[in-house]
Formats: structure tokens, sequence, C-alpha cells
């Protein structure tokens, strides 16, 4: 997921407040922006240019040289953390997809709950699988 307006930050908090209960406010999930083409310059997984920027204070700091790619607190500020780093994540697709949106099976078979759809994942164990209506661009 890109979290790309103040809409889509209400989403995350209210997964984070539905599925989430013992979520340390420092963790991270995994969010889809990197600085890997250029330095500072953040673009999407999509290769736009990040314009909607929610950074938590003093981020990005590229702590230790070794934080490229996108993270967010539950609280959907943004920071940089490191990309080999393993971390929950939200999978987002487009509303004209099916509304269960079925993955390609060699990424499934890397994921520890199977073929199933859209996934919220913590510690990479499965928590829900959840069959969400997609945010409407």
């Amino acid at each position: 997921m890109t979290i790309d307006s103040e809409k889509e930050v209400g989403v995350v908090n209210e997964l984070f407040g539905r599925y989430i209960k013992n979520y340390s406010s420092t963790q991270n999930i995994a969010v889809g922006f990197h600085d890997l083409y250029k330095k500072d310059v953040f673009t999407s997984i999509n290769d736009d240019l990040l314009e909607f920027q929610n950074w938590a204070p003093g981020e990005p700091n590229n702590f230790e040289g070794k934080e490229r790619c996108g993270g967010a607190y539950i609280t959907a500020k943004f920071n940089d953390i490191p990309c080999d780093s393993l971390n929950p994540f939200i999978c987002e697709y487009k509303s004209s997809i099916h509304s269960r949106l079925k993955l390609p099976d060699e990424f499934m078979n890397e994921m520890p709950c199977g073929g199933n759809t859209c996934l919220l994942l913590t510690n990479f164990q499965c928590v829900n699988v959840i069959y969400y209506d997609c945010l409407y661009d």
C-alpha cells in the first residue's frame, strides 16, 4: 500500500484499530515507496514521485545510511526503514479489480497464510484475511 492521501491515513488508522491490538507505536508497516533511484527523492512503487508526505518528526533520517524504503507507524506517519526489514503490510488494489483479488501462486507460495486474498499480516503471521472495499481513486 502507498499512503497517498489523508483518506488513506484514515484507512490505516481504522485497520490498526480494528485488527491490531498489541502493536508497538514504534513498529512499522511497509508502505510502497523508496529513494533507491535518487537519495532523498522518494518514489512510489508505481514510479510516481511521492507527492503526499506525512513524515513523523525527525524523518526521514536514513539512520546509519541504511534506510531507503518506506514505512509507517500505526499513526500512519511515515518513517524510512531498511529495505531488507520484514514488516507487516496492507495489500491495496484498484477498485476496478474484482473485490477478491487473487494474487499469483508464486507470490502466495511464499506467504505463511497460503493462497488467500488481501492479507493483513503482523510479524508475518496471518492475523486476518480482509476482503476490503478498495479505495476509490
